[in-house]
């Protein structure tokens, strides 16, 4: 759905609005959409070869890389 029902009126945003101004959508009632018209409108057009983000190092990071597992007196000593 690209405008959904809202108490019986679909409500468009102001960003939605732009975007349907955008794609040459922006009068044409939202009965007559075709396929290709909600198609177009949900589009992100997001390239996810470009989708970065930076990782960030907690404080649980930095903790886990000094844990050693096997000092209790079940593991014989091989801790690793």
């Amino acid at each position: 759905r690209v405008v959904p029902l809202k108490k019986g009126e679909r409500v468009v945003s102001r960003s939605m609005a732009a975007r349907l101004k955008k794609l040459g959508l922006d009068g044409k009632p939202f009965e007559e959409f075709t396929q290709e018209d909600m198609a177009r409108a949900a589009r992100l057009n997001i390239d996810k070869a470009t989708v970065t983000w930076r990782r960030v190092l907690d404080t649980n990071d930095r903790f886990l890389r000094a844990v050693t597992v096997g000092q209790g007196p079940a593991e014989k000593g091989y801790n690793r």
